[in-house]
């Protein structure tokens, strides 16, 4: 089996596949010609990266894909994971010096 980056977000093999995730090719019919339309890129480990989610084990190309997803509503924001003031001001919706983060 081949790994691959999905270039944009679609479902394959009963997987919802996100952009900038790395997956390995599962030997379905389509496979070649959802390459063959841009679906998936050749993934290679000397010019991408692999960057892991610590929530749910995705793995991304980059980890501006990563964090994308972690970002995204109803995405794998783990609870346990610290966020920075900057962020937490974005999430609330509010300016960064309004925000009070407590040890």
């Amino acid at each position: 089996m081949s790994k691959v980056i999905a270039r944009i977000p679609f479902k394959y093999m009963g997987n919802e596949l996100e952009r900038g995730e790395v997956v390995e090719l599962r030997g379905s019919a389509r496979d070649e010609q959802l390459r063959g339309l841009g679906y998936f890129i050749a993934y290679d480990k000397n010019e991408h990266g692999e960057m892991v989610c610590d929530n749910c084990s995705k793995r991304f190309a980059s980890d501006g894909f990563r964090l994308a997803h972690k970002k995204k509503l109803g995405g794998c924001l783990a609870p346990s994971s610290p966020i920075s003031r900057a962020e937490t001001a974005e999430l609330l919706g509010v300016e960064e010096k309004k925000v009070k983060i407590e040890d």
